[in-house]
């Protein structure tokens, strides 16, 4: 048993994915204000846990205690994490890019009144191409019934490190 991060309240929603050594490669949320928090990523080197801050997530609403999964991470053939994550307002596909993370907008809500933030899954295919579903809430509070999304992707090749990219989502 291993404590990861201990630095206020994390781990929620973790994910994790082994690199071909055996390590765990962990992608969890950690609150840090009302509302807010960070996806973060940790990775076991053999000897230590190392951590780092992918990105923000602004519009996290946890209404109740049921299933969430807000973030998938998947390793590539060279070991290279791949996080899909999302907050209520915007799914997002994030690759490890030397020292920091390339980050690709991918969806946000249908409609004003919808939004996102549970049930996120992410896979590659043998070339590479993310394939991900996420889950968008109903409209209206009185129903259970929202909708399942699937998107696929082209591979993304990291690239120079992007300091929080331009964040507007694709058409």
């Amino acid at each position: 048993l291993e404590t990861v991060d201990t630095e206020g309240d994390v781990g929620k929603f973790a994910s994790l994915d082994l690199d071909r050594q055996g390590y765990p490669h962990i992608a969890y949320f950690a609150w840090e204000e009302e509302r807010a928090g960070a996806l973060k990523y940790a990775r076991w080197n053999g000897a230590d846990w190392e951590l780092e801050r992918v990105d923000e997530l602004l519009d996290v609403d946890i209404s109740f205690l049921g299933a969430r999964r807000m973030m998938s991470i998947v390793l590539d053939a060279q070991d290279r994490p791949h996080i899909a994550y999302c907050d209520r307002g915007l799914l997002t596909y994030a690759v490890k890019t030397g020292d920091g993370w390339q980050l690709q907008p991918v969806a946000q809500p249908s409609a004003a009144n919808q939004a996102l933030g549970q049930l996120v899954s992410l896979d590659l295919d043998n070339e590479g191409r993310p394939h991900l579903t996420y889950y968008e809430l109903p409209s209206s509070p009185s129903t259970s019934l929202g909708t399942i999304f699937y998107a696929v992707g082209e591979a993304l090749v990291p690239t120079a490190v992007e300091e929080n990219a331009d964040r507007a989502v694709p058409q």
